[in-house]
């Protein structure tokens, strides 16, 4: 059993080799543990997984003509990829179960998930998420959604995670371009260690807070809408990130000038 995941865990034990379904969208949020649900389904099938990064004709002709059962596994789907594998999910070959994984409903096309029995991790209380706090540190509780997010926080710098995210909510309006542009390689570097989602998911709960500190002022807003945005755009396969964030960065300095004018 996977710890916080007993109800999902149960009903997948009810399936044996024969009945299990041969399309199956797991999905569940970063670090939620959709690796470990595909380990314990291929445990219990007695299955391998085998990772399909190449999705062409040949490779599909040979799933179709494998005699031994197989898991194959998919992540981070391109829309090509998607369509490519639109013919797999309708005819299911007999001896191949796919397995695809998904951080939210929709991330992909419509047509891929109606065609999968989906499962969505449960939702993580704070109990769980306590079990794999090692520093302790109430903040990292409050800010995590997945044991994930717990282990990746306690493994960084955290105070100065918090550190950063408060400086650049109170400084990146007298910021310069080059500084702003700087922060991606303190956030890579090994005195913070952190990547860019969790960063931004510090910077959202900052943000989220300085709204009851001061309701009145709807810059705060702009931005927290802004940071949720970002968070969703994540999300995206094959999106750059790095792209993304530092685009963020300079909405929010603009959003700081517009609100001194």
């Amino acid at each position: 059993m996977i710890r916080g995941q007993e109800r999902l865990c149960t009903e997948i034990t009810r399936f044996s080799l024969n009945d299990f379904p041969h399309s199956v969208l797991i999905v569940g949020p970063q670090g939620s543990g959709k690796s470990l649900l595909i380990e314990f389904i291929a445990e219990h099938l007695g299955l391998q997984t085998e990772f399909l990064n190449d999705v062409s004709f040949d490779s599909l002709t040979e799933i179709y003509l494998r005699t031994e059962p197989i898991i194959y596994v998919l992540d981070n789907m391109s829309i090509k990829i998607q369509n490519q594998i639109l013919k797999f999910l309708e005819e299911p070959p007999r001896n191949s179960f796919i397995i695809i994984t998904a951080r939210r409903l929709g991330q992909y096309l419509t047509t891929i998930e109606n065609r999968c029995r989906i499962w969505q991790l449960d939702v993580y209380d704070n109990n769980i998420l306590n079990k794999f706090n090692e520093s302790g540190n109430p903040l990292i509780i409050e800010i995590s959604k997945t044991p994930g997010d717990v282990i990746n926080f306690n493994k960084s710098n955290f105070s100065e995670v918090v550190e950063l995210a408060n400086k650049i909510l109170d400084k990146i309006s007298v910021a310069s371009y080059g500084n702003i542009f700087n922060i991606i390689d303190t956030l890579k570097s090994d005195k913070l260690n952190i990547e860019i989602e969790l960063f931004v998911r510090v910077l959202r709960y900052l943000v989220h807070k300085h709204i009851f500190i001061t309701p009145s002022d709807n810059t705060w807003y702009d931005i927290y809408m802004s940071t949720c945005i970002l968070s969703l755009n994540f999300t995206i396969p094959h999106i750059d990130k790095i792209q993304l964030f530092e685009n963020y960065l300079m909405k929010l300095k603009e959003y700081y000038a517009n609100r001194r004018s």
